[in-house]
């Protein structure tokens, strides 16, 4: 993924959805494309036929773009509801952070949060995972947010972070 990218205002987060829509539409071009091929299932395993959600110039294989464009697309929309909440802060978005860093972090460091996009929240004990990691950041507010199919809108806390589900 990207490098991380912040987010001060609704301008900043219109113009990163502006990016994802655009590379969704580059990415149905390669599938429609790859379909009319003779092998369209090796094509879209093998081939870099996609990109990088924020970045077209960024080649990538189509199903790692849409896990990308999943995960970015959660990490906009927590940015936003964050903007909400926290007002007068600036974010970065890193979604994929390794190691002791977050997904979303204010840059005044007092509020991180993790993000996904999965079928479940259960699959790879992900949403465990992310309470752990977000649980030891020593801010003031912690965050998990994420989006399935089995889930809508919905909160709750789990010990000292507030879970998120931002609904499809």
């Amino acid at each position: 993924m990207a490098a991380s990218v912040r987010v001060s205002t609704t301008a900043d987060l219109e113009s990163l959805r502006a990016k994802l829509s655009s590379s969704a539409q580059h990415a149905c071009r390669a599938l429609a494309a790859a379909l009319t091929d003779a092998h369209p299932l090796r094509r879209l395993k093998f081939e870099r036929l996609g990109c990088d959600p924020l970045d077209e110039q960024d080649t990538q294989n189509l199903a790692e773009q849409i896990d990308q464009h999943a995960t970015y697309e959660v990490g906009v929309d927590a940015v936003e509801w964050l903007m909400g909440k926290h007002p007068g802060r600036e974010w970065e978005l890193a979604p994929g952070a390794h190691g002791a860093g977050h997904d979303i972090v204010s840059t005044d460091g007092s509020v991180a949060a993790e993000i996904f996009a999965a079928v479940s929240p259960s699959n790879n004990d992900k949403l465990k995972k992310d309470v752990a990691k977000v649980s030891s950041f020593a801010g003031e507010h912690r965050y998990v947010f994420y989006r399935s199919p089995q889930h809508g809108q919905r909160q709750q806390a789990i010990g000292t972070v507030v879970v998120v589900s931002l609904g499809m």
